[in-house]
């Protein structure tokens, strides 16, 4: 089947069919999914498409916060610091594209909790 593209509308397909696996962000809405998740844990993307996800630790006087999140594997680092004192605050976050079927997961340090969790599916 040939691909038309329409400049106001996207892409369409022959009899109306939309591709399943449309770009990121194509039919997607950013989630709060805090409660469904935890540090340490491993998920799976089984949504049939490609997710992004942003990750929030830290908080209170908690001081070097480390956060580090694996996909698939490969793992990257965010680092956080504060001065300690009482009401100071450090926030790594941590972000990626997830591809489907990918694995993702984020640790933490230095007894850093999890401050919000989003994803775009």
């Amino acid at each position: 089947m040939a691909m038309t593209i329409d400049g106001t509308a996207g892409v369409t397909y022959p009899s109306g069919v939309v591709d399943s696996n449309a770009s990121i962000g194509y039919t997607q809405t950013w989630t709060n999914v805090v409660g469904s998740r935890a540090l340490g844990t491993t998920y799976t993307n089984s949504t049939g498409r490609p997710i992004f996800i942003v990750v929030v630790v830290g908080g209170g006087t908690v001081i070097n916060c480390l956060a580090t999140l694996t996909v698939s594997g490969i793992t990257t680092i965010a680092y956080g610091t504060n001065s300690g004192t009482a009401g100071g605050a450090s926030y790594p976050i941590v972000s990626a594209l997830i591809p489907v079927g990918g694995t993702y997961s984020v640790q933490n340090a230095n007894n850093a909790t999890l401050q919000s969790w989003f994803e775009l599916r």
